[in-house]
């Protein structure tokens, strides 16, 4: 199984809360810092979306290569340079497959493959069979499949409202399953096959479920949806990535109480904007998203704790 989360079993509590200090403001600047929020997501919300995909090969293919080769401080400087180059560059070419103004969509379907890749399937058939190249392959593959479901989805008239929350509800599960409860209830079921076939239909299945619950039975629009489940995504990373499951139950709950909390919260923040919703979506899943993934995944608890 993939230890996505990056937190060691003894990793202290006092660290986890020390990381705060890192991934707040990191969550501020990203969030408000480039002339208020709606300017903000404006900016950096197609280029931290495509910087996603290149985040997660970094922190669980390539274990924080190249930056690795350097001492603390400068490899996570390294590696941060490197994921917005690429992060701008993917932008670039999202643009050129893209015919409509936004290409976030693309991107989200990029970075949701490369997860039920990495995570979902444990990185089958690709994991172990090399040291760099397995990762490589992994984004250029989720790249043609997720271009493959955004060109497949236009073409079925699918909206990218529709998509995007689709996609988000999925991610939110490949997060709950595979970060915060660590694989369960897939990881107890024997043989490689029945294994990945169960995790990965069972995974969509429960997310396409989530999506339909959410529209058709609780009458949420497609933006409250997608900006729930993008707080999700955020909940389950703080509290199983920065901090540490504490068994399935009392992490399950916690994920739930995070997600309300934050919607909560975040919402009150977005209520004068004109599109509070897809703030509240880019403040959570990329703002806080990328701050604890970063802080932890590629940075490696630098500097409040931990080594590279």
């Amino acid at each position: 199984m993939v230890d996505a989360t990056r937190a060691e079993t003894a990793t202290p509590t006092a660290v986890s809360v020390a990381g705060l200090l890192v991934v707040v403001p990191a969550f501020v600047l990203m969030a408000f810092g480039f002339g208020g929020p709606e300017q903000t997501v404006d900016r950096l919300g197609a280029v931290t979306t495509y910087a996603l995909p290149m985040i997660a090969m970094i922190a669980f293919w390539w274990q924080d290569w190249p930056g690795s080769r350097l001492r603390p401080g400068w490899s996570g400087l390294t590696d941060t340079a490197i994921i917005l180059v690429v992060g701008f560059g993917l932008a670039w070419l999202g643009d050129m497959v893209v015919t409509v103004d936004d290409t976030v969509p693309l991107g989200i379907a990029v970075f949701v493959v490369i997860l039920q890749l990495t995570l979902v399937s444990d990185g089958w058939p690709l994991r172990g069979r090399g040291v760099h190249w397995p990762g490589l392959v992994a984004l250029v593959a989720s790249w043609i499949v997720g271009a493959g479901l955004y060109l497949g989805a236009s073409a079925a008239g699918m909206g990218h409202g529709f998509f995007s929350s689709l996609l988000a509800a999925i991610g939110m599960w490949q997060t709950v399953f595979f970060v915060a409860l660590r694989g369960w209830p897939f990881a107890r079921i024997a043989g490689l096959g029945p294994r990945l076939v169960a995790s990965n239909l069972g995974t969509i299945a429960v997310g396409v479920l989530t999506h339909v619950v959410l529209r058709d039975v609780a009458g949420w629009d497609l933006g409250r949806i997608g900006a729930v489940c993008s707080c999700g995504i955020a909940a389950v990373l703080v509290v199983a990535m920065l901090f540490q499951p504490l068994g399935r139950v009392l992490t399950f709950t916690t994920f739930v109480i995070g997600t309300i909390v934050l919607y909560l919260g975040l919402s009150t923040v977005a209520n004068q904007l004109t599109e509070p919703d897809h703030w509240v979506a880019y403040a959570a899943a990329n703002a806080l998203g990328i701050a604890v993934i970063m802080h932890v995944a590629v940075w490696r608890r630098w500097p409040v704790g931990g080594k590279k």
